[in-house]
């Protein structure tokens, strides 16, 4: 799939989706896998997944099946920028791999490709910016944070 078409498919998916005043930062087309103990990235059950980073969020979307569009349903996570950490980046070619750290014992690895290296950049950025702004604001943050899962938990599953 192009990448125009994955853009257009994401953004399509996102609109009802995105919180009022949410900025979208990036989106792309990435391999994703659980990182598991002692055992190589390659043995991993990779798979490509529609990714969107906001300026609050990020969202993974399953690829869906060919001629249909990405569509809300596809949906498989969305994590607040704050329960995310990152926890190493690799630019070597062909692929620029980010781990990011999602709790104690769960780590995830985005591998993008050569054409979305860019995206994969402003992935890294997103998440090292705001490490950088965590440390004045923690306080702040975490009663955000904090205010808005109890208000997710209290609508209860849409």
């Amino acid at each position: 799939m192009r990448r125009s078409r994955v853009h257009q498919s994401i953004d399509g998916a996102l609109v009802p989706l995105l919180e009022p005043g949410e900025q979208v930062r990036a989106r792309a087309a990435a391999w994703m896998a659980d990182r598991r103990p002692r055992v190589p990235l390659l043995l991993t059950g990779r798979a490509l997944y529609f990714l969107a980073i906001t300026d609050r969020r990020l969202l993974v979307f399953d690829t869906p099946r060919r001629g249909r569009p990405l569509l809300e349903a596809d949906l498989l996570m969305t994590k607040r920028l704050d329960a995310i950490t990152l926890r190493g980046a690799s630019r070597r070619p062909p692929l620029l791999q980010v781990r990011l750290g999602m709790g104690k014992s769960r780590e995830v690895v985005l591998e993008f490709r050569p054409r979305d290296r860019d995206a994969g950049r402003a992935f890294v950025d997103a998440f090292a910016g705001r490490a950088g702004s965590a440390a004045e604001s923690t306080s702040e943050s975490t009663s955000e944070s904090t205010g808005e899962s109890t208000t997710r938990a209290a609508a209860g599953p849409s």
